[in-house]
């Protein structure tokens, strides 16, 4: 990759770490909703007697298929979010030693032609 290139490609992955931000924080947003909604259901259900049992309702309750399979996604999401936010640094690292082989080539260069 050309050196002029690495910005570019920085910039894009960066674009890509903040889409899969706002894809995480959206998860969390979904699942904060089912909490709530479990916490009125098990708060407001006349039946449960304890603590205990309000316990196992909740417990119950977040065992549902749609709860679970969004706190999968949430887990790949953020697993995702972590690998993108590694290689938009690992990008600016290589800028970085580019930047510095460049520097280093000129220097040399010029104490070629200084000699």
């Amino acid at each position: 990759m050309q050196l002029s290139e690495f910005p570019q490609h920085i910039a894009d992955k960066q674009l890509t770490v903040l889409n899969q931000e706002q894809k995480v924080r959206k998860l969390k947003d979904i699942l904060q909703t089912f909490d709530r909604e479990i916490e009125c259901a098990v708060a407001f259900d006349a039946e449960l007697k304890n603590e205990s049992q309000r316990k196992s309702r909740k417990a119950e309750l977040q065992a549902d298929e749609e709860y679970q399979g969004t706190l999968l996604e949430l887990q790949h999401a953020q697993d995702a979010l972590v690998k993108l936010q590694i290689e938009a640094e690992l990008l600016r690292s290589q800028f970085s030693v580019a930047k510095l082989e460049f520097r280093l080539s000129l220097a040399q260069l010029e104490t070629s032609i200084a000699a």
